[in-house]
């Protein structure tokens, strides 16, 4: 039996429920199921003082933490801090601050505000060696690096770990801020580009979230000035599962739709490379048109997006034809995708494209930009336009909308079953034994 360790400590302290948060939390709520189906024991982990500790199994780390908790608090209280500098300082100077005082603000975090921790796991696997005395030799463990991990100075912790015997996998999302670096902050700019340049010296195996981002991945490393590179039989992927919580009553969203009109919804956060600008330049076509569609954007404000939330809030039409939300739950998303006449996503980069997804899971009908990863997910059931054109886009739901008849009966394709979150994860697992075998 091999033990999986998952480094899951960002996200345990994330009050975040959307993009790798959401991942992560249902991963690790998965994986004792999927991994005890796989014959393998799955152990959480964090890093706390450059040594990754064992997490209790029964803390809470599938959920975000409580809005008003000391930890929100203390990150809230963090975020304001560094905002002000950022604005009063030169920017090489608040860059040198935040990277002198950002380890310690993470340390202070995890061990004060987020309870007790566990063994080291140098402690956990002598400990279990000292157990299995006299037993057939367990098999390599595993060191899961499923986390946005990307600020945390963890390579001494990962290369103990490997001393010891252990195995590592990284999962990579995807590689915007290499191919896309205009539509990132320039802090995650420079420290997700560091941590990927460095991380093929210190990993065995590596995930990808579907096959585009490992088409990619390997081009890149070809690319790029590298100490080491991966060979393609170290390099897998896995699809990430979709399952809306759909158990609360009366969405709040439905009275917003009583004059029973058609809309097109679009789901992701506000940041450039979700193109939201081209969505409203391609309604504003509509718009000038009688009896046009309502627009419904559910998403966090970004980065990078002040000017567009501002052209967003101030339009004639904002709570007229435009809707904003910039929060819902999963039963009014789900809600949402059941009833709209189309899921809008016109991103020019992403990893994967989960809203797609659920929207197919909901029965709903499908326009995206026409990118490789979407024409991987989406398949033959999407309509597809050019990611540049507001006018193709604005085509393209004109003739999506001449097929809805009456309104009040959108979808008719059908749901679509997808991966389960626990087929997710026994996707990864048994995907990822095969990639670290081959780096024996």
């Amino acid at each position: 039996m091999s033990v999986i360790f998952i480094d899951c400590g960002a996200t345990m302290k994330s009050p975040f429920t959307t993009g790798i948060q959401r991942v992560v939390r249902n991963i690790v709520r998965e994986s004792h199921e999927a991994c005890n189906s796989l014959g393998h024991l799955c152990v959480p982990v964090r890093l706390v003082n450059r040594n990754f500790h064992v997490i209790d199994l029964s803390a809470e780390i599938i959920k975000p933490p409580p809005a008003h908790s000391a930890a929100n608090l203390f990150a809230l209280f963090a975020i304001k801090v560094d905002s002000v500098l950022k604005l009063l300082l030169p920017n090489k100077l608040h860059k040198m601050i935040r990277s002198k005082f950002a380890p310690f603000i993470r340390n202070f975090h995890s061990k004060y505000l987020l309870g007790a921790f566990g063994p080291t796991l140098k402690e956990f696997l002598t400990e279990r060696m000292a157990i299995s005395q006299g037993q057939a030799t367990p098999s390599p463990s595993v060191l899961l690096l499923l986390d946005s991990s990307w600020d945390v100075n963890m390579w001494d912790a990962v290369d103990e770990f490997r001393t010891l015997g252990g195995r590592v996998c990284g999962v990579l999302y995807d590689l915007i801020p290499f191919t896309h670096p205009h539509t990132v902050e320039d802090y995650t700019l420079n420290l997700h580009t560091t941590w990927w340049k460095q991380a093929p010296l210190h990993m065995d195996a590596l995930m990808c979230i579907s096959q585009t981002v490992r088409s990619d991945y390997l081009l890149w490393q070809e690319q790029q000035e590298l100490a080491k590179r991966l060979t393609p039989e170290q390099v897998g992927y896995f699809y990430l599962g979709s399952e809306l919580n759909t158990v609360f009553d009366v969405p709040q969203v439905v009275n917003i739709f009583l004059k029973n009109e058609p809309y097109y919804l679009v789901v992701g956060s506000i940041e450039p490379r979700k193109n939201h600008a081209l969505i409203l330049d391609a309604f504003e076509l509509l718009w000038l048109d009688e009896g046009a569609p309502n627009l419904v954007i559910v998403g966090g404000h970004g980065w990078k997006s002040e000017s567009l939330i501002s052209r967003l809030k101030n339009h004639p039409l904002y709570n007229l034809k435009l809707f904003l939300f910039e929060r819902t739950n999963d039963a009014e998303l789900a809600y949402l995708y059941r009833n709209t006449a189309a899921l809008i996503i016109a991103s020019f980069a992403e990893g994967f494209g989960l809203p797609i997804v659920e929207a197919f899971q909901h029965g709903a009908k499908v326009i995206c930009s026409d990118i490789p990863v979407f024409r991987e997910i989406a398949f033959q059931r999407a309509v597809f336009f050019d990611v540049s054109s507001s006018r193709d886009l604005a085509d393209k739901v004109g003739q999506n909308l001449s097929h809805i008849s009456p309104p009040s009966i959108i979808n008719t394709t059908g749901p679509t079953k997808w991966l389960t979150w626990e087929e997710s994860a026994s996707q990864l697992f048994n995907r990822l034994f095969k990639c670290i075998e081959t780096s024996r």
